[in-house]
This record gives C-alpha cells, sequence and structure tokens, in this order.
C-alpha cells in the first residue's frame, strides 16, 4: 500500500512540476530588431515594447518547419518565440519566411517609368529633374499588400523622396499614388522621419527630438543607411538605423495597398536603394 502512495505521489508531482514548466512558457510575437548569434541574444520589437531576450543553445530556429540558423535571421523579420518565463530565456523561434521586393537584378513585380528608375551595380537608382513637377515619379508594387515589415539600405545624393504604404491608384490627382508617406531625404530621414498623409494633408507624425539626436549619431551622410517601416492593423512604425524613429496609429482606410517609392518632382533628387526585403505579418 505504502509502495502504491509513493508512486502515486512522485506521479502527481511530475505532474505538477511539467505543469508549472508548461505554464512558464509564453509566447511572444513580434519582428527582428536585432541579432546577435555569438551571444546568443536576440532584440524583438512587439506591438507595445521592443524586448532583448537570452537564446537557449538548445533553441530550435524553424521557417516554415525547416531547421535554420540564428544568424540567418533579417531585421524586419516576423517571429513568434516560445520564451521560458522563468528561466528568462528564449526555447524556440517560428520564423516567417522573407520575400524579396529589389534582388538587384530586375525589377519583375514593379510598375514604373524606366525614364526616371533603372538599376546600376546591383542597386535601384531613381532620378528625376525639377521641372518635373509636384507629381513626381514612383515605382510601385504591382501587389498589394496589408501587414507587413519592409526593410531597405538608402542612400540620398539629393532631393526629396518618400516611402509610401498601403498607397492606392489615384487618377483623380496630380500624381499617380496616394496614401502614408515616410520621408527619405537630406535633413528629413538624416535627422529623422515624418509621415504625411493623402496629398495635399498635413504632416500626421513627426519624431521626437531626442530620436532625432540618436539617428545624428548613427547617420551616414555619403554612406548607406537602414530603413524598416512595419505595418500592423492600425499601428505604423518607422525605424532609421535601427533607432526608433517614431510609431502612429493609421485610423484611415483601405488597411491594403501598394508599396510605392516617390522622386519629389519639384526639386531635383536622386536617390539610391538597394536590399529590399518584405516580411509579411
Amino acid at each position: 500500500m505504502s509502495r502504491f502512495l509513493t508512486s502515486a505521489c512522485i506521479a502527481l508531482l511530475a505532474l505538477l512540476v511539467a505543469n508549472a514548466v508548461q505554464a512558464a512558457v509564453i509566447t511572444i510575437e513580434g519582428t527582428v530588431k536585432s541579432v546577435d548569434a555569438k551571444k546568443r541574444t536576440i532584440s524583438v520589437k512587439t506591438k507595445t515594447k521592443t524586448l532583448d531576450l537570452d537564446v537557449s543553445r538548445k533553441a530550435k530556429v524553424s521557417v516554415k518547419g525547416k531547421t535554420a540558423k540564428l544568424d540567418s535571421l533579417k531585421v524586419g523579420q516576423a517571429v513568434k518565440l516560445d520564451y521560458h518565463d522563468g528561466l528568462e530565456i528564449v526555447l524556440k523561434i517560428d520564423v516567417s519566411p522573407v520575400g524579396v521586393l529589389f534582388d538587384g537584378s530586375t525589377l519583375n513585380g514593379w510598375d514604373f517609368n524606366s525614364k526616371y528608375w533603372k538599376i546600376a551595380d546591383r542597386t535601384l537608382v531613381g532620378t528625376c529633374p525639377a521641372k518635373l513637377g509636384r507629381g513626381g515619379a514612383f515605382i510601385a508594387t504591382k501587389v498589394k499588400y496589408k501587414d507587413f515589415s519592409v526593410t531597405f539600405k538608402y542612400r540620398v545624393k539629393h532631393g526629396n523622396s518618400g516611402f509610401f504604404l498601403r498607397c492606392q491608384t489615384d487618377t483623380g490627382s496630380f500624381q499617380k499614388y496616394n496614401g502614408i508617406q515616410a520621408d527619405i531625404g537630406p535633413g528629413i530621414t538624416g535627422i529623422g522621419s515624418c509621415f504625411h498623409g493623402p496629398v495635399g494633408s498635413p504632416t500626421v507624425a513627426s519624431p521626437a527630438r531626442i530620436q532625432l539626436l540618436k539617428v545624428e549619431r548613427s547617420w551616414e551622410k555619403d554612406g548607406w543607411n537602414d530603413y524598416t517601416v512595419t505595418c500592423i492593423g492600425d499601428d505604423i512604425s518607422c525605424d532609421v538605423n535601427g533607432v526608433k524613429i517614431m510609431s502612429w496609429k493609421d485610423r484611415q482606410k483601405p488597411r491594403q495597398g501598394h508599396i510605392a517609392i516617390h522622386l519629389h518632382g519639384v526639386q531635383a533628387t536622386t536617390i539610391l536603394i538597394k536590399n529590399i526585403t518584405i516580411s509579411q505579418l
């Protein structure tokens, strides 16, 4: 009888421990902000905050069920983590695949005017004269996207550009596409980034001064800078060189549209962009 009770107690204790361990595991969803494979750390941006987490050496990393390496994760990539709250360590990472919007060799999948957009040295080069007018020149994806994180590297030689999110074709306007825009240009992303609403509307969000100072310290005036724009439901955020410039609640509709890059036609503009990738969330 005592042996039976002892066995039952052991089994019950094991069940309680197993349940306690399972209860300590929480799910974290977000996008990758940075990864250090040597230190086994990952920084993940969720809807409300950024988390800096340690990754177990036995943690499983997978993309659509296929094993992947921690150092293969890219900034802006969507991830779902199993995190042990008690041990304070990541046990598992499920990664959404990253799609390539521009691979440096073709512009398949884009709608553009070859007079203003071309490929040179595996880089997308946009150039327009000041006399082009307010409508400027666009290059836009043929496919519409809903929730996503887009990353790219860019250099602005001169002029003013913009990155349009979920934009719509607008035959009634002086420009072909219309939507929310994150500014790209010297003195703009050089010290921050501003979101603008549809054409003719005022700025809807501006960066805080403290964030601008952080960007200034990392800004490469004559080199490449990193840009990440994330749209999840109403939430839109912008990062420059890993610094979160701003976030904004987008109350406008529709929630799905083209991704586009704009050359401001009022001033002569030349912009270089490469490594455009997208992670659909």
